[in-house]
């Protein structure tokens, strides 16, 4: 239950900042920076996903485990009770600045297309739907592929150093497709984000699915990738013993 309610913080932290930073230069920055302080923070508790999408990942690399052959059920429940968290702490998160909002503030309260109120909140109304999902798809994957990699084989003994890299990855993946979809690259920020502009804003739920299920698709690509990439190592690992250089 811990894990689960650092897991809350952390989306929150992010959705927080997706809102408070909606419409300046620096959003894109401090929301890597907001991950990347989510993880030091929370990290050596809950690993700080952050993200549903990320969650995906690990679950299916965690297949790969020897230790998980036997568990694979209840890392399936574990995971929908932090998908579950995620999604409650970005809720708490947004009815948090609707609260010490003011009535008459718009520019503070973003959409994954843009600010309220600017020319940025009509992406995807051309119809490009598809290029939207792939760019989602693109940015989750390259993010979620650094986070397991690092979980899993490359990490470095610092978490300073881990949340760098991560909150790097992170930004890049929201510059890739940021332009084309407004960047969710989180199924979190996707669908709670979303819903709350509609009531807030009254602006259409036109992108919703793809926010959401985009992430997805991204996270899981990238955990199969991570997946494959471990059954490569471990039968290099099996023949190097077999035969080994004299």
């Amino acid at each position: 239950m811990v894990v689960c309610l650092y897991e809350a913080i952390g989306c929150g932290i992010i959705v927080t900042t997706v809102n408070t930073t909606a419409g300046q230069p620096y959003q894109i920055p401090a929301i890597g920076l907001a991950l990347t302080v989510a993880i030091i923070l929370l990290g050596p508790i809950s690993n700080a996903h952050c993200n549903p999408a990320v969650t995906l990942g690990v679950l299916v690399r965690e297949m790969g485990e020897e230790r998980s052959k036997n568990r694979r059920g209840e890392n399936v429940i574990f995971a929908l009770m932090i998908w579950v968290s995620q999604w409650i702490g970005a809720i708490i998160a947004c009815f948090l600045i609707l609260a010490v909002r003011s009535e008459d503030d718009k520019t503070g309260m973003a959409t994954l297309c843009g600010t309220v109120g600017l020319e940025g909140t009509t992406c995807g109304l051309d119809g490009n739907y598809h290029k939207m999902f792939l760019v989602e798809v693109i940015g989750t994957f390259l993010f979620v592929s650094v986070n397991v990699n690092i979980i899993y084989n490359n990490g470095s003994s610092e978490i300073i150093l881990n949340a760098i890299i991560i909150g790097m990855a992170l930004c890049l993946g929201i510059f890739i497709a940021a332009p084309t979809s407004g960047g969710a690259i989180n199924p979190g920020v996707g669908l709670v984000q979303n819903i709350f502009q509609s009531i807030v804003n009254d602006i259409e739920l036109k992108q919703i699915t793809i926010h959401i299920f985009g992430p997805f698709v991204g996270g899981l690509l990238a955990g199969l990738f991570q997946l494959s990439f471990n059954v490569s190592l471990a039968k290099q690992k099996k023949l190097a013993e077999e035969n080994p250089q004299k």
